[in-house]
C-alpha cells in the first residue's frame, strides 16, 4: 500500500504542472473604438483589414507562452495566416480580412477557455459615413469606395494577392486625385514617401482599415507632416502580388486644393 501511495504521489505531482499550465483564459483585445454594450462590436469595411490580439492565461493567472489559438468567425471572415501562436507575456497577434458583410461573432479558443467579439462589417458605400466629417464635400477625386471593389486574398506568410476590378484597372496608369490622410513612413519634418489612408490612422504600426483603403505616396518633392485631411494627384500604379499590404500607388504626386 506505501508502495501504491508513493507511485500516485509522483505521478500527481508530475502532471499537476501540466493541468496549471492549461489555458484558463483568454482576453481579445482590439485598436478600434468599440461601442459600449455586451460583447464589443468592432466596426469594420468589407475589404478591410482587422487588427486583433489576444492573452493566454493560466488558473493562476500567469500568462501562458507557445499556446496555438483557435480562431473562428460565424459568418466566414477568414484569418489572414496561419493559427496565432502566443509569444512572451502570453500574447498573440492575428489579422482578420472582412470579406462577409454583416453582424459577425468572432471566438478565439485556447484549450477550453475562449473569448468572443463582434464584428459589424459594412459594403465599401458605408466608407463615406465613417468619413463624412473630414472627407465629405470634397469634389474632383477618385472614390474610395470604386477603389475598394478590388478582392484580396492573404497566404500562410501574409502575403497578399490582389484581383483588381475592371473599373480600377481603367485608371492605372492614368493621373488621378485622392482625399485621405497621412500615414507618415519617418520622423523627418519633410515627407517624400508615406501612406495615404481613407480613414484617420490611429496606430503607427497598423495600416488603417485594408490593402483597398490605402495608397503608397511618392511626391516630387516633399512636403510637411500633417494630421489635417489632404488630396493628392499622381499617376496611379498597382502592385498586386506584395508582402507590404499596400496595392495602391501614387508616383511623382504633389498636393493640391481640393
Amino acid at each position: 500500500m506505501k508502495h501504491a501511495a508513493a507511485v500516485v504521489a509522483l505521478l500527481m505531482a508530475a502532471i499537476s504542472p501540466v493541468f496549471a499550465a492549461e489555458p484558463a483564459e483568454v482576453e481579445i483585445l482590439w485598436e478600434a473604438l468599440a461601442p459600449g454594450g455586451g460583447p464589443p462590436t468592432i466596426p469594420a469595411v468589407r475589404g478591410d483589414l482587422v487588427y486583433l490580439a489576444a492573452t493566454v492565461r493560466d488558473a493562476e493567472g500567469e500568462p501562458l507562452s507557445g499556446v496555438e489559438l483557435s480562431v473562428s468567425s460565424k459568418n466566414g471572415n477568414r484569418l489572414a495566416g496561419p493559427n496565432p501562436v502566443s509569444q512572451e507575456g502570453g500574447y498573440a497577434e492575428f489579422q482578420l480580412s472582412a470579406s462577409q458583410p454583416g453582424l459577425d461573432s468572432i471566438t478565439v479558443t485556447a484549450g477550453q477557455a475562449s473569448d468572443e467579439i463582434r464584428l459589424d462589417v459594412g459594403e465599401p458605400e458605408g466608407l463615406k459615413a465613417l468619413t463624412e466629417g473630414e472627407l465629405a464635400g470634397i469634389k474632383g477625386v477618385t472614390d474610395w469606395p470604386m477603389l475598394m471593389r478590388t478582392s484580396v486574398e492573404y497566404d500562410a506568410d501574409y502575403k497578399l494577392s490582389a484581383t483588381v476590378d475592371p473599373a480600377v484597372k481603367k485608371l492605372v496608369g492614368k493621373t488621378v486625385r485622392l482625399a485621405g490622410f497621412m500615414m507618415p513612413l519617418g520622423m523627418s519634418e519633410k515627407q517624400e514617401r508615406f501612406i495615404l489612408a481613407a480613414n484617420p490612422p490611429t496606430c503607427f504600426f497598423h495600416l488603417p482599415g485594408g490593402p483597398t483603403t490605402v495608397a503608397a505616396i511618392e511626391m516630387k518633392k516633399g512636403i510637411d507632416l500633417t494630421w489635417e485631411p489632404m488630396v493628392v494627384e499622381g499617376r496611379l500604379k498597382t502592385k498586386t502580388q506584395t508582402d507590404d499590404g499596400v496595392i495602391y500607388r501614387l508616383r511623382d504626386a504633389r498636393v493640391v486644393e481640393p
